[in-house]
């Protein structure tokens, strides 16, 4: 179990990282497929060219 103050923590960090949540998760999964191309099949449903 977590106690109150890890929740706090943890709820302050999704605060501050959700209004760039969508930059941090393009630019993890850049430099995963940059890492490991073999992962880019994983997510043939989405448009992964560069631009």
């Amino acid at each position: 179990m977590l106690s109150k103050k890890e929740k706090a923590l943890i709820k302050e960090i999704w605060e501050r990282l959700t209004p760039v949540a969508e930059n941090i998760g393009s630019e993890a999964l850049r430099r995963m497929f940059a890492s490991y191309p073999g992962t880019k099949t994983y997510f043939s449903h989405l448009d992964i060219s560069p631009g």
